[in-house]
């Protein structure tokens, strides 16, 4: 049993080893190919949404009355087509930013921010269309710290500029879209010297959001995450991301969670990189579940121990019982062997007496011939009639008839009756 048992534990030990290996590689495997589709994903998301973008501006510069309260420079009137437009889009694809721009690139209205219009839109996305006369679109980061999607159309009624529509999406959405998609966690954080702090909390303030810790990083700010909140112990990371090369996988351990992620550089449309983009992937759930897993297979490792116990203790008291009846039957046999030989010694006595009266009784025979069969004798002189029919005196025919021989005499009877007189 002990080599056996040790034999079943040692399998038992390298399938456990295994299994949890082979879980790792797995899920290592699972997690790389998951951070690195991150960055084709949001290339392919962004491609996406600009393509909505197009789609929505492109059924805009055709409108009759936004060109009409446009043309007519009615602020009020193109807010009041516009406001149920932008509810509307914002509701189905998220959109939140609706411009619309004077051929000058002066902003002429924000449909998302009414009261703020006047000002001169020099993005690149706007200076690339009103440069080239055709669409632009790409990430931007504006002076209020928000990063947008912009896609910027010209307007051109009966073949004449007369300004610019531009839809924006703020890279939250398109962050929560590669949540449910990669199951990662996104955050985005751009480096403080591209904002003005101020501009960033009020911007912040505009789109409702929590006020933020501008001074949480020191080089970098975190301008959208998906995370409830960031763990103090990822800051060796957020704060200096580029120490950590594009595609290599890194690890974070802490007590609020236990990560793993890449760094992808985060470039605006101007081809200028900005920031990064921290992608994270939080394993503790996972970890916990290797744990259990481990506890799992050293209790079922110590129970198979435990029942490899109780089988060797039930086994040698097996053993020990068949060593008794062993013992006992060995003890039989020696019994039946020595009552065998005391057979043997009285069958041998036997055959000596029976043969010693078997030449007793041949040697009787030998001296003894028997007489059968029913003799006729005389009555009176006791002679014996013979086969032939003759009489034979009994003397001779018993003589005849056996190996008996007769001496004559007489007894005292007929002593006494024949000689009596020399008797007296």
């Amino acid at each position: 049993m002990p080599p056996v048992g040790l034999a079943v534990l040692l399998l038992c030990f390298v399938g456990i080893i295994t299994t949890y290996s082979i879980q790792q590689r797995h899920y290592n495997d699972e997690l790389n190919m998951r951070l690195d589709g991150t960055y084709a994903l949001f290339n392919k998301l962004l491609q996406v949404e600009t393509d909505v973008l197009e789609s929505l501006a492109s059924t805009y510069v055709d409108n009759a009355s936004l060109g009409e309260a446009f043309l007519g420079g009615d602020r009020e009137l193109l807010l009041q087509e516009t406001e149920p437009i932008l509810e509307k889009i914002k509701q189905r694809f998220k959109i939140t930013h609706f411009y619309f721009h004077l051929p000058d690139k002066t902003c002429f209205l924000r449909v998302h921010n009414p009261p703020r219009h006047g000002d001169l839109v020099a993005r690149h996305t706007m200076n690339f269309a009103a440069k080239n006369n055709t669409h632009a679109y790409g990430l931007e980061l504006g002076p209020l710290g928000t990063l947008t999607l912009r896609f910027v159309i010209p307007w051109h009624i009966d073949g004449e500029l007369v300004g610019f529509i531009e839809l924006g999406k703020e890279i939250d959405q398109i962050a929560e879209e590669m949540k449910k998609i990669l199951e990662l966690e996104i955050n985005f954080i751009v480096e403080k010297k591209f904002l003005n702090a101020e501009d960033w909390r009020e911007g912040r303030r505009m789109l409702g959001r929590e006020k933020g810790d501008w001074d949480f990083l020191a080089e970098h700010v975190v301008i959208s995450t998906t995370m409830a909140r960031l763990p103090e112990d990822l800051q060796q990371i957020l704060n200096d991301p580029n120490r950590f090369h594009y595609g290599e996988v890194f690890s974070v351990a802490s007590q609020k969670g236990s990560y793993r992620g890449v760094t992808i550089p985060l470039s605006e449309a101007g081809i200028k990189n900005i920031g990064a983009i921290i992608v994270l992937r939080d394993f503790k759930k996972i970890s916990s579940s290797n744990q259990r897993i481990i506890m799992l297979s050293l209790l079922t490792f110590m129970a198979l121990i435990v029942l490899m116990l109780l089988l060797y203790s039930y086994l040698g008291r097996i053993e020990t019982d068949l060593t008794d009846i062993h013992n006992s039957l060995q003890n039989e046999i020696r019994e039946h062997e020595q009552t065998e030989q005391k057979l043997a010694v009285q069958h041998e006595q036997l055959d000596q007496l029976v043969e010693e009266r078997t030449e007793e009784l041949e040697r009787a025979l030998a001296e003894v011939k028997i007489l059968s069969g029913f003799l006729p004798i005389c009555a009176s002189c006791k002679d014996i009639r013979t086969e032939s029919g003759e009489w034979e005196q009994i003397e001779s025919y018993i003589r005849d008839h056996s190996e008996a021989q007769f001496s004559h005499s007489y007894c005292p009877k007929c002593a006494a009756k024949l000689y009596k007189d020399f008797r007296r």
